[in-house]
């Protein structure tokens, strides 16, 4: 079975996610680069916040990536390329900034070996050959020609209006942030405060794991299975196939109204399917609880073998409860994906 690897919060940062010698793709079924303002003011909005107050986070999804059959060096983007190409075309746009200096010749030297290294970092080292950066990130087949001819080797379009649309996006977008960067005086204006912007901006790729949702039904199911699975195996030590348990609900997708003393409409819908919410069962149990009061639900955790589950020890199962238990999980999610890379 192909292997899938979830990258999420607390797991690994944008700078050790390019940074780490693997190749990202985009598969080419995948929809053209559609981002725009909105999205662009929205992530830039979340970067101004982290430069001001370094120690926040902000939940943005799950990146979700799958590995290659014949490369151990290479991952398909399942879900969030338009997030990891946007942090991507900022890298590029603050690299930009910085070379600016060194055409400047502001701290020429100092610039030169801090562009040198970002690049590498977010970008890739130079072909000996054509002496020309290639990206970390590959593009699907409608976008890539241009991100890696342009974006990623700082080349103006000789004709903006000749582009396609989604590539005209993937510019506006570098020149959105190039603009925005250029109304930060006290951060444009040096090479170490560019640098230290960008791994500001590093830190918002960080996934928060503690509001991580995964539907269990249609294809996520098989993510929520593997998520659940190396989570079991963390805390057992024991191998565990992924087909072999069920996904319990401690809160019932169809709960009754017993469980309305504890959750409200509102956070039934949002939670049922939050990763502290959904234990492995055996598929007996699983059928033996079904939408049972919670003290019921609790007895029959304990007779399951999976660690994980036999450690759901709260009085009651309220937002709170689901919230500090997910919190757990996130902690033991750290180093499980961390590793992973």
């Amino acid at each position: 079975m192909t292997r899938i690897n979830l990258l999420n919060t607390h797991t690994t940062s944008f700078g050790d996610l390019i940074g780490n010698g693997k190749i990202y793709r985009v598969p080419t079924f995948q929809r053209d680069y559609s981002w725009h303002e909105e999205n662009w003011e929205d992530l830039w909005q979340d970067i101004l916040l982290l430069h001001i107050t370094p120690n926040s986070s902000h939940y943005m999804g799950s990146l979700v990536l799958q590995s290659s059959i014949t490369s151990d060096k290479e991952f398909t983007i399942i879900d969030g390329q338009q997030r990891l190409a946007t942090l991507s075309i900022m890298a590029i746009a603050v690299i930009d900034k910085i070379q600016k200096l060194v055409e400047r010749e502001d701290h020429k030297e100092a610039n030169q070996e801090r562009q040198e290294i970002l690049r590498r970092i977010y970008l890739s080292d130079r072909d000996p050959l054509s002496l020309r950066y290639s990206s970390k990130i590959i593009l699907n087949e409608n976008n890539n020609d241009f991100y890696q001819s342009n974006l990623i080797n700082f080349r103006q379009p000789l004709n903006i209006r000749s582009l396609s649309k989604s590539n005209q996006r993937l510019w506006q977008a570098f020149q959105y942030f190039s603009n925005h960067l250029e109304k930060l005086k006290d951060v444009v204006q040096s090479g170490e405060r560019l640098a230290e912007f960008l791994y500001v901006a590093d830190e918002k790729f960080l996934q928060d794991f503690s509001l991580l949702s995964i539907s269990t039904k249609g294809q996520k199911k098989r993510l929520a299975r593997y998520v659940l699975g190396k989570l079991e195996v963390d805390r057992s030590r024991i191998e565990v196939n992924e087909d072999s348990f069920s996904i319990e609900h401690i809160l019932p997708e169809s709960p009754n109204s017993n469980w309305q003393q504890n959750f409200t409409d509102l956070q039934m819908e949002e939670m049922v399917y939050r990763i502290g919410n959904l234990p492995p069962l055996e598929p007996h149990l699983n059928r033996q609880v079904g939408n049972e009061l919670y003290s019921i639900k609790r007895e029959a955790y304990q007779q399951s073998v999976y660690r994980l589950t036999q450690n759901i020890f709260a009085e009651e199962w309220t937002p709170d409860t689901l919230a500090r238990r997910q919190e757990d999980l996130a902690r033991r999610a750290t180093h499980i994906w961390r590793s992973d890379l």
